[in-house]
Formats: structure tokens, C-alpha cells, sequence
């Protein structure tokens, strides 16, 4: 009986924890999905502007490329090819 009792308790105490996350406009999870949301929305303009300067044939827009290829092809499964951490900004 005793542990049926501590079992409603743990609950009770996780299903507030969880309300006190999701309720509320200023909710612990809205407050990160703002977070999150600004930092898509930077990535993908971030993208967008990079994409635009190869378009221009930018010179440091095109080093960037080329250095996410790298690391990118570094990454695949079976490669052989090590990342280089080294700091050269492609300029």
C-alpha cells in the first residue's frame, strides 16, 4: 500500500513539472521554442545570403563551400579523409 501511495505522489509531482513546462504564453517551452525559432530563421538566412554570393561568384562565399564540402565529405561513412581543424578562413 505504502508504495501505491509513493507511486501517486511521483506522479502527481512529474504531471505538475510538465504543466509548469507547457502552460503559460511565458511557458519554459515557449521561451525555448523562441530560442530555437531565431536561430533557424538565422541559419536559414545565413544560407540564403551564401547562396546569393556564389550566385555573384563571391570568392569568400565561395571558400565557405568548399570548406562545408570538406568537412562534409570527411564525415561520410568509410571516409578516409580527415576534417582539418585548422583556423584558415578561405580568403
Amino acid at each position: 500500500m505504502d508504495q501505491g501511495i509513493e507511486l501517486i505522489k511521483l506522479g502527481a509531482r512529474r504531471i505538475t513539472e510538465a504543466l509548469d513546462f507547457v502552460e503559460g504564453t511565458h511557458s519554459v517551452l515557449a521561451r525555448q521554442y523562441k530560442k530555437e525559432r531565431l536561430g533557424w530563421n538565422l541559419y536559414y538566412d545565413t544560407l540564403t545570403a551564401i547562396e546569393d554570393a556564389l550566385k555573384r561568384g563571391d570568392r569568400f562565399a565561395q571558400g565557405l563551400r568548399n570548406k562545408a564540402r570538406s568537412i562534409i565529405d570527411g564525415c561520410m561513412l568509410g571516409s578516409k579523409q580527415e576534417v582539418s581543424t585548422s583556423s584558415s578562413s578561405g580568403r
